[in-house]
């Protein structure tokens, strides 16, 4: 669940990684339609990390859970974070 302290430029990354990624597969407006009539998004998982205090964030992604947060991880602390904690994080298994 996301805080309501969470930076807007780390929801648009988040935001911005599931769009490039969805171009990379195909998926999105030439992409099957689900039941919904909405356009599958592409299997794998996305993490946002922030560290607040000191002002990192990061966005990963990965094959799994555990990828991808420790790659936004990664990433928050190269941005400047020193304590930086998963946000949230998901997986769409189904692509």
């Amino acid at each position: 669940m996301m805080r309501a302290g969470l930076p807007i430029t780390v929801i648009a990354a988040f935001a911005l990684s599931m769009s490039a990624a969805a171009a990379q597969t195909g998926a999105g407006a030439a992409a099957d339609e689900g039941d919904a009539g909405l356009p599958s998004l592409p299997k794998g998982c996305l993490a946002i990390a922030v560290d607040q205090a000191n002002g990192g964030e990061g966005n990963g992604k990965g094959e799994t859970l555990a990828e991808a947060e420790a790659d936004a991880i990664a990433l928050c602390k190269q941005s400047g974070g020193v304590n930086c904690t998963i946000e949230t994080s998901s997986c769409n298994p189904d692509g």
